[in-house]
Protein backbone atom coordinates (compact mmCIF):
# COMPACT_ATOMS: atom_id res chain seq x y z
CA UNK A 1 0.00 0.00 0.00
CA UNK A 2 1.35 3.35 -0.53
CA UNK A 3 2.55 5.55 1.89
CA UNK A 4 0.32 8.48 1.51
CA UNK A 5 -2.82 5.59 2.60
CA UNK A 6 -1.07 5.26 5.99
CA UNK A 7 -0.31 8.65 5.97
CA UNK A 8 -3.80 9.49 5.62
CA UNK A 9 -5.14 6.91 8.30
CA UNK A 10 -2.53 8.40 11.07
CA UNK A 11 -3.77 11.96 10.72
CA UNK A 12 -7.60 10.53 10.75
CA UNK A 13 -6.39 8.66 13.82
CA UNK A 14 -4.85 11.33 15.44
CA UNK A 15 -7.99 13.39 14.69
CA UNK A 16 -10.86 11.15 15.49
CA UNK A 17 -8.61 10.89 19.37
CA UNK A 18 -8.65 14.68 19.21
CA UNK A 19 -12.03 14.89 19.13
CA UNK A 20 -12.63 12.99 21.86
CA UNK A 21 -10.12 14.52 23.75
CA UNK A 22 -12.41 18.02 23.67
CA UNK A 23 -15.25 16.06 24.10
CA UNK A 24 -14.41 14.81 27.42
CA UNK A 25 -12.72 18.03 28.04
CA UNK A 26 -15.85 20.11 27.83
CA UNK A 27 -17.92 18.06 29.72
CA UNK A 28 -16.27 17.99 32.41
CA UNK A 29 -15.98 21.68 32.62
CA UNK A 30 -18.47 23.71 35.63
CA UNK A 31 -19.17 26.63 33.87
CA UNK A 32 -20.86 26.12 30.31
CA UNK A 33 -18.85 28.47 27.36
CA UNK A 34 -21.52 30.45 25.47
CA UNK A 35 -20.68 31.33 22.02
CA UNK A 36 -19.66 34.38 20.68
CA UNK A 37 -22.00 34.44 17.62
CA UNK A 38 -20.14 37.63 16.00
CA UNK A 39 -17.20 36.05 15.80
CA UNK A 40 -18.57 33.59 13.52
CA UNK A 41 -20.72 36.31 11.67
CA UNK A 42 -17.12 37.87 10.87
CA UNK A 43 -15.11 34.88 9.84
CA UNK A 44 -17.95 34.05 7.49
CA UNK A 45 -17.45 37.81 6.04
CA UNK A 46 -13.80 36.60 5.64
CA UNK A 47 -14.53 33.34 4.57
CA UNK A 48 -16.80 33.89 1.81
CA UNK A 49 -14.71 36.62 -0.32
CA UNK A 50 -11.58 34.40 -0.37
CA UNK A 51 -13.13 31.26 -0.81
CA UNK A 52 -14.45 32.91 -4.50
CA UNK A 53 -11.67 34.98 -4.89
CA UNK A 54 -9.06 31.56 -4.87
CA UNK A 55 -11.99 29.45 -5.99
CA UNK A 56 -12.42 26.93 -3.28
CA UNK A 57 -16.06 26.66 -3.38
CA UNK A 58 -15.88 24.34 0.36
CA UNK A 59 -14.27 27.84 1.77
CA UNK A 60 -16.94 29.93 0.54
CA UNK A 61 -19.78 27.63 1.43
CA UNK A 62 -17.99 27.44 4.91
CA UNK A 63 -18.39 31.03 5.10
CA UNK A 64 -21.81 31.25 3.95
CA UNK A 65 -23.04 29.21 6.51
CA UNK A 66 -21.07 30.79 9.45
CA UNK A 67 -22.61 34.18 8.28
CA UNK A 68 -25.91 32.77 8.11
CA UNK A 69 -25.70 31.15 11.59
CA UNK A 70 -24.29 34.24 13.17
CA UNK A 71 -26.35 36.16 11.67
CA UNK A 72 -29.62 34.04 13.14
CA UNK A 73 -28.14 34.59 16.62
CA UNK A 74 -27.52 38.49 15.96
CA UNK A 75 -29.66 39.03 19.43
CA UNK A 76 -26.44 37.21 21.28
CA UNK A 77 -23.89 39.25 19.97
CA UNK A 78 -21.29 40.32 22.47
CA UNK A 79 -20.08 43.40 21.30
CA UNK A 80 -17.90 45.19 23.47
CA UNK A 81 -17.72 48.63 22.81
CA UNK A 82 -14.85 51.43 22.85
CA UNK A 83 -15.16 54.21 24.41
CA UNK A 84 -13.61 56.89 23.05
CA UNK A 85 -13.73 59.19 26.20
CA UNK A 86 -12.44 56.55 28.19
CA UNK A 87 -9.13 56.51 26.02
CA UNK A 88 -6.08 58.20 27.62
CA UNK A 89 -4.47 60.54 24.38
CA UNK A 90 -1.91 57.65 23.89
CA UNK A 91 -4.59 55.37 22.78
CA UNK A 92 -6.25 57.16 20.71
CA UNK A 93 -3.59 58.23 18.66
CA UNK A 94 -2.42 55.24 18.14
CA UNK A 95 -5.83 54.00 17.22
CA UNK A 96 -6.16 56.94 14.85
CA UNK A 97 -2.92 55.55 13.57
CA UNK A 98 -3.72 51.77 12.91
CA UNK A 99 -7.03 53.02 10.64
CA UNK A 100 -5.18 55.27 8.65
CA UNK A 101 -2.80 52.43 7.90
CA UNK A 102 -5.11 49.79 7.35
CA UNK A 103 -6.98 52.64 4.90
CA UNK A 104 -3.91 53.33 3.45
CA UNK A 105 -3.13 49.30 2.28
CA UNK A 106 -6.85 49.22 1.41
CA UNK A 107 -6.32 51.57 -0.90
CA UNK A 108 -2.83 50.37 -2.33
CA UNK A 109 -4.74 47.13 -2.73
CA UNK A 110 -7.38 49.02 -4.85
CA UNK A 111 -4.59 50.70 -6.54
CA UNK A 112 -2.60 47.54 -7.52
CA UNK A 113 -6.24 45.75 -8.26
CA UNK A 114 -7.03 47.88 -10.90
CA UNK A 115 -3.40 48.44 -12.81
CA UNK A 116 -2.94 44.67 -12.86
Amino acid sequence: MPTNFWLMIIVAAVLILLGVFFIIFSLKQKQKHRPDYYTFFIMGIIWLPVGIAIKNYGLALGGLILMIFGLLKKDEWKLKQRNWNKMNSYQKKILILIRIFLGLLVLVGIIFMLIY
